[in-house]
């Protein structure tokens, strides 16, 4: 367990955006224990009926929360997609979904 974080990397298109595109390979180690969340836009651009968007910020709380709070080493994957998605679909109330939301949990 530890504080939640954005993995750095390399700015790169959406794979088959563009074709012919020259995408930049790079590589990571992750510690034993360690959950990569990986999620679309549609996360953080998910939107309240006054436009505000739920952000990078909400989703670091969400995060910390699930760290702290629900005990992340007990939790399975389906248990923190379905956390987040629940954490979104809270924020904006019931306002209509605007683009995609694909959540992707892995356990190391």
């Amino acid at each position: 367990e530890g504080t939640p974080y954005f993995l750095k990397a390399k700015p790169n298109l959406a794979v088959g955006f563009m074709e012919g595109f020259a995408y930049e390979a790079e590589s990571l180690e992750l510690k034993p224990g360690s959950r990569l969340v990986a999620y679309t836009d549609g996360v953080t651009e998910a939107e309240r009926a006054d436009l505000s968007q739920y952000g990078n910020e909400r989703l670091m709380e969400w995060a910390q929360t699930l760290t702290e709070t629900l005990q992340a080493s007990s939790c399975n994957e389906q248990e923190v997609v379905e956390s987040l998605y629940a954490s979104v679909q809270s924020f904006v109330d019931g306002n209509p979904q605007n683009d995609d939301i694909t959540i992707m949990s892995i356990r190391i």
